[in-house]
């Protein structure tokens, strides 16, 4: 049997400790550049609320009315117990669901009828911190039908900051 010499373990040491130092060096750099990336609010709470806007849209197509304040948005999935009745209620209008859908953070959806500027209604989620206001995560996100023009996503700020789809 041959004999290995010694230099040969020292390449393959300093080989293998190269290699992890360097897959330490990107990983720190891959880090450092997500935290540069401007923050943004979670698909799926921005896609809950627009499918939410639909299933309003919907159920007020079908009723005449979006559902009320106190009917809230379990009338998407159950017809209404409290009045107004729902007589053309068609039902449920949130596809593949037996229940109202929480915000990214495990809170529920605020809704409001008729909402703070008019709309129809107004369906908001406020953030990560949960409080109104806000700006990065924090920020607050609504949305509001006015039946007259499309859909449209609100970012709650100081200014009330408004951008079409």
């Amino acid at each position: 049997m041959r004999k290995i010499p010694k230099w040969v373990y020292s390449v393959g040491i300093r080989v293998f400790v190269g290699f992890w130092l360097l897959y330490g060096v990107m990983q720190i750099w891959i880090r450092v550049e997500e935290m540069r990336r401007p923050i943004s609010h979670p698909a799926p709470t921005v896609s809950q609320l627009a499918a939410l806007a639909t299933a309003i849209e919907t159920y007020t197509h079908d009723n005449g009315a979006p559902p009320t304040r106190e009917q809230g948005l379990d009338a998407l999935i159950r017809p209404p117990k409290r009045p107004p009745l729902a007589a053309n209620w068609d039902g449920p209008y949130l596809s593949e669901t037996q229940s109202i859908p929480a915000d990214e953070w495990g809170r529920p959806y605020r809704y409001t009828s008729p909402g703070p500027s008019g709309e129809p209604f107004e369906v908001m989620s406020y953030g990560k911190d949960g409080k109104p206001g806000g700006t990065g995560e924090d920020e607050d996100l609504s949305r509001s039908v006015s039946f007259s023009e499309p859909a449209v996503e609100t970012k709650s700020q100081p200014g009330n900051v408004t951008s079409g789809e």
